[in-house]
C-alpha cells in the first residue's frame, strides 16, 4: 500500500493555485552560496509500492516536485510534503516490471499556461510496447491531472524482449520533445535495430507534439530518428544553458559510455544524424569482433569498465541557482546503476576533464532529476531522494 506522510499538512490536501508560480522571480529569490563543495541532502517522501525512476517540474516552480513511480503513478510534493493521492494514476495502462513501466516525465516549456505534460512508458495494451504520449492538467497549477486527456504521440514495437526500453522524454532547447527508445531488448541487439535507419527501436527520438505524424524538418530520414547507434540510452539531458546533448548509454558486457554532442548556437540542438555505433562498437572497442569499421561512428567522451559498474545512469549538468560558482564551471553528473556512485565531469574542447566522484554508497542509482529551478536530485534505492546541495 502507497502510504502519504504522516506529516503532511492539512494545508496541502486541497488544490493549492499558488503552488505554481513560474515567474523567474521564485527561483532568483533562493539563497546562493559560493564554491563548488557539494553534499546530498535526504528528503523524506514516504514509502512506494516500486521504484522512483524519474522527478520533474515545470520551469520556474519553485514549490512543487513531481515523482515518477514505476509501476505507473506521478506524486505530487508541495514544499516538500507530498500529498496523499497521486497526481496522475497511468496504472490501467502501464505495463510494469523488470526494466518496463512509467520511464519518465518532461513538461511543455509553456506548461503554466497550456497544462500540457508528456511521460515516455511501456503499454500494457501494447504487450510492452513504447508509448510518448501527452496529457493535460485542467489547472496547471493545480494537484492533478487528467489520465482520460492522454494523446499518443508515438508507439513503438516492442513486445519481443522486454529489456532496452530507453525511457527518457524530455524538450530540448529548440522546443521539440526528444524521447530516447532501446534497441529492443535480448542480449547484443539480436533485432539488429541499432544500425537499422528504418527501425524507431536503438534512437533517439525528435518529434513535433502538434504534428507528431509528420517528420521534424532536419531529422535525416525523414521519420521521428534524430540519432541512431544506441543500445539502452536510459537517461540522456540537455544543458540548460548550452543546449548540449549528453547521454548515458547503458552497455552489454564490458563497457559503459557518455556520448556528448555540443549544440549548433543558442536556442538550437545539437545536429541531427549521429550515429553512436552500436552494435558495431560498445564504448570505444569493437563489439563481438577483433576489427570493425569505424567510419562515421561517434565514440564517447567517457567510458568505464564492469570492473567499476554495470550500468551507467545519464545526468544532467548543474545550471541551478543555489550555487553558482557550481554553474558556471558547466559540470555534468552521472552514476552507475550498480556502482552506487555518482561522478562528474566537465567537457572542454570535446574531451572530458576534471574527473570527480563526490559520492559513493548509495545502493542502485536510478536517475538524476531537475526541480524547475534547475536543482539537481538523485533517486536511488527504496524510493530514496537526495538533492544536491552546498556543503558546509
Amino acid at each position: 500500500m502507497v502510504r502519504a506522510p504522516k506529516s503532511l499538512a492539512l494545508a496541502a490536501l486541497v488544490a493549492c493555485s499558488q503552488c505554481a508560480d513560474p515567474a523567474p522571480s521564485a527561483c532568483d529569490a533562493r539563497p546562493r552560496a559560493a564554491g563548488t563543495a557539494i553534499r546530498l541532502e535526504p528528503l523524506a517522501f514516504g514509502a512506494f509500492e516500486s521504484p522512483l525512476v524519474d522527478l520533474a517540474a515545470p520551469p520556474g516552480d519553485a514549490r512543487r516536485l513531481f515523482l515518477v513511480e514505476q509501476a505507473g503513478r506521478i506524486w505530487l510534493a508541495v514544499d516538500g510534503q507530498r500529498l496523499p493521492t497521486p497526481y496522475l494514476d497511468l496504472t490501467d495502462r502501464v505495463a510494469f516490471g523488470g526494466e518496463r513501466g512509467l520511464l519518465s516525465l518532461a513538461f511543455h516549456p509553456g506548461f503554466a499556461a497550456n497544462g500540457k505534460l508528456y511521460v515516455n512508458y511501456t503499454s500494457s495494451a501494447g504487450n510492452g510496447d513504447v508509448r510518448i504520449s501527452e496529457l493535460a492538467a485542467p489547472d496547471p497549477a493545480g494537484t492533478s491531472a487528467d489520465p482520460a486527456s492522454e494523446r499518443v504521440l508515438l508507439g513503438v514495437e516492442h513486445s519481443t524482449y522486454s529489456n532496452h526500453n530507453g525511457g527518457r522524454v524530455a524538450f530540448g532547447p529548440d522546443g521539440y520533445l526528444y524521447a530516447s527508445v532501446g534497441d529492443g531488448g535480448g542480449g547484443g541487439d539480436p533485432l539488429g535495430s541499432g544500425q537499422d535507419t528504418t527501425s524507431l527501436l536503438g534512437k533517439l527520438l525528435r518529434i513535433d507534439p502538434a504534428n507528431p505524424a509528420t517528420a521534424v524538418p532536419g531529422n535525416p530520414f525523414g521519420t521521428a530518428v534524430y540519432h541512431w547507434g544506441l543500445r539502452n540510452a536510459w537517461r540522456f539531458s540537455f544543458d540548460r544553458l548550452t543546449g548540449d546533448l549528453y547521454i548515458g548509454d547503458v552497455g552489454q558486457n564490458a563497457w559503459e559510455e557518455l556520448d556528448f554532442l555540443p549544440a549548433e548556437g543558442p536556442g538550437l540542438s545539437p545536429p541531427a544524424g549521429t550515429n553512436w555505433g552500436w552494435s558495431v562498437m560498445e564504448g570505444t572497442h569493437c563489439y563481438a569482433a577483433a576489427t570493425c569499421d569505424r567510419t562515421g561512428l561517434e565514440l564517447p567522451v567517457v567510458e568505464y569498465g564492469h570492473g567499476e559498474g554495470c550500468s551507467v545512469t545519464g545526468g544532467f549538468v548543474y545550471r541551478g541557482v543555489a550555487m553558482p560558482d557550481l554553474a558556471g564551471s558547466g559540470t555534468y553528473f552521472y552514476a552507475d546503476f550498480c556502482g552506487g556512485w555518482v561522478r562528474s565531469v566537465q567537457i572542454a574542447g570535446g574531451v572530458a576533464v576534471n574527473p570527480q566522484q563526490p559520492f559513493s554508497g548509495l545502493g542502485n542509482v536510478y536517475s538524476f532529476g531537475e526541480d524547475g529551478c534547475g536543482e539537481l536530485h538523485v533517486l536511488a534505492s527504496n524510493g530514496a531522494v537526495s538533492k544536491i546541495v552546498p556543503a558546509p
